[in-house]
């Protein structure tokens, strides 16, 4: 890996297709698992995404994303031929996915990657996210639950008055959360990354 690779890039940009309100950021993490695993967010994940970049993942955030973006980006994956181990899908401030979404985006993974769904919470409370629970129950060695509404509960001072975006508290937590998937599932080094 390059040393400009290998660098955390913070690369704010604008999406063509998005309205110019809506900014991203795309980070390489500094090392471990090559490819990394990917967080895939919106808003939320983009408050914390220097922090889950830290913790190893590569961190593709934008505001106002629904799962129709990261279903886009799943199947941009999937035609360039990259399979990154653990493919994490932090959406649903806005709407949480139907199972028709998340079906789909189980079938443009394969069995060797696992996808970790976050729970979302939003004005200081947890927004149902039955079709998250569903898939797990039905792919229960493919698809993990990041419960970040249970971890979110009671700490308050995590968020800003919205009850929804990350304090800098927040971010740390929420950064660790994501991190502490990776022992879970076994994501590893260079060598890659064997399915739990």
């Amino acid at each position: 890996m390059s040393a400009t690779f290998a660098a955390l890039l913070p690369s704010l940009v604008l999406a063509a297709s998005a309205p110019a309100c809506c900014i991203g950021i795309h980070l390489q993490p500094h090392a471990g698992a090559h490819p990394p695993p990917l967080a895939i967010g919106d808003s939320v994940l983009l408050g914390a995404a220097h922090e889950v970049a830290g913790q190893g993942f590569e961190v593709d955030a934008r505001e106002g994303r629904f799962m129709r973006h990261a279903l886009a980006i799943l199947r941009h994956l999937r035609r360039d031929h990259r399979h990154p181990s653990l493919i994490v899908i932090a959406i649903g401030t806005n709407m949480p996915p139907t199972t028709n979404e998340l079906d789909r985006a189980l079938r443009l993974t394969n069995r060797r990657q696992t996808l970790a769904l976050v729970t979302p919470w939003r004005s200081g409370a947890p927004l149902a996210d039955p079709a998250a629970w569903a898939l797990h129950r039905r792919h229960p060695r493919r698809v993990q639950i990041i419960d970040w509404a249970a971890h979110a509960a009671g700490h308050q001072s995590w968020f800003y008055g919205d009850g929804t975006h990350l304090r800098p508290p927040g971010a740390r937590a929420y950064a660790q959360l994501l991190g502490s998937l990776l022992h879970t599932v076994g994501v590893m080094g260079r060598e890659g990354y064997e399915a739990p």
